[in-house]
């Protein structure tokens, strides 16, 4: 009996340690000091907007790809092995937009970063979820899920706040530093203790486990409608937020100030995230869904309608509403499945909402040729404004 009791003492003490790893890695995963400048910085390389959202509609498409493969190996190979993989990966796609100056080497970097996308975001989720599984505090997951992911905002922050300073003198600088930061994540990742899924041993059986999550985890009765909602509104916000320093720029912001204004939008998402556990504790997931939703809707609209520097600080409202209603989705999606092959069934959630982002990347692609990009994120806003009349619908059957 006392060893069962140190046992378990020395799981808990691996589970906090590892919890620390992985929210230094996700810090430095947000610490990219070229990611308040990417879009712009492309833009300057190609001339050309519409050649831009084409590089980010194929980002969505290698995520939409390596998605489900992503989540699978995570299953398979551990969620240790995934995160020294995407780190690896991280360096390489950095190392690759360095080098680049053509629309070609922007595809393979895209294409990198689909597929670290899909290995990061649903294995820290995953290992998160099963430690408090295992602690019994599952029942704080939002809590816990706003420390770890809230680590990504701060680095984001931060790296937005010196990034200014930087591209001020050169751009390409950025990517350097970018590139240093990176090199920590996969020896990082070695210090964690694994975690794996269920062992698949025959091929036949990823058929099997896709199946059986389409038809008894993401498309039952109790999560459909929540599964259809919020792939497009994670969609257009991860499109919002990619063309961000292009906004800012067509808003008549100078290059330096970008970053600030970028470090304000990722603060205002840190304030988010602490906020949501408190708000929905207070009042509801639903109420708290709500007033995130319709701020997003009315913040954008009344950015695009003003200019300048009044213009950006209303858009970086929308880091807050958003990031308020991140930690619900992830605590009534991992809580409206089962925990065999968590990481599979949260991949094909990510899969579809990277196909939403595919399609709403492409349509972008093509209407800036024709429309401002002004124009893009208002129409973005009233396709917000046609899921509310779903949204009541959309929590009836949660759990």
């Amino acid at each position: 009996m006392i060893r069962i009791h140190s046992i378990q003492k020395k799981l808990l003490k691996h589970i906090n340690e590892d919890q620390n790893i992985i929210s230094v890695i996700n810090f430095l995963f947000g610490l990219q000091f070229i990611t308040p400048y990417l879009a712009l910085y492309m833009q300057n390389q190609l001339q050309s907007l519409s050649q831009v959202a084409l590089v980010f509609a194929l980002q969505s498409a290698s995520m939409v790809i390596f998605e489900i493969p992503s989540g699978l190996s995570a299953d398979i190979l551990g969620r240790k092995k995934s995160l020294i993989i995407a780190g690896l990966l991280q360096l390489i796609s950095l190392i690759t937009l360095y080098v680049s100056s053509n629309i070609v080497g922007f595809f393979l970097f895209a294409i990198f970063q689909g597929v670290i996308t899909g290995f990061t975001l649903k294995t820290s989720e995953s290992y998160l979820y099963e430690a408090l599984v295992k602690k019994k505090e599952v029942n704080d997951y939002k809590k816990h899920y706003i420390n770890i992911q809230g680590m990504w905002s701060v680095g984001a922050t931060v790296s937005s706040l010196s990034s200014g300073i930087l591209a001020f003198f050169n751009i390409k600088s950025l990517i350097i530093a970018s590139i240093a930061v990176s090199s920590f994540i996969p020896y990082l990742a070695l210090f964690l203790t694994d975690i794996k899924g269920q062992k698949i041993k025959k091929k036949k059986n990823y058929f099997k486990t896709l199946t059986k999550i389409l038809n008894h985890e993401l498309f039952t009765k109790s999560i459909t409608a929540f599964v259809l909602f919020n792939i497009f509104y994670l969609g257009i916000f991860n499109e919002s937020l990619k063309l961000k320093s292009i906004l800012f720029n067509y808003k008549t912001i100078s290059i330096e100030l970008i970053g600030i204004f970028t470090a304000l939008f990722y603060f205002m998402t840190t304030i988010g995230l602490r906020a949501s556990h408190y708000l929905s504790k207070k009042l509801s997931d639903y109420k708290v869904f709500l007033i995130g939703l319709s701020g997003f809707i009315t913040s954008t609209v009344f950015s695009m309608f003003t200019d300048g520097i009044v213009s950006v600080l209303i858009f970086s409202l929308n880091g807050f509403f958003f990031s308020i209603n991140n930690p619900i989705i992830s605590h009534l999606l991992n809580k409206n499945i089962s925990n065999y092959h968590r990481a599979t069934t949260i991949s094909v959630f990510r899969l579809l909402s990277n196909f939403a982002q595919l399609v709403i990347g492409i349509w972008i692609s093509i209407a800036t040729v024709y429309i401002e990009i002004t124009d893009v994120y208002l129409m973005m806003a009233l396709l917000l404004i046609t899921l509310l009349f779903f949204f009541k619908r959309m929590f009836v059957y949660l759990k």
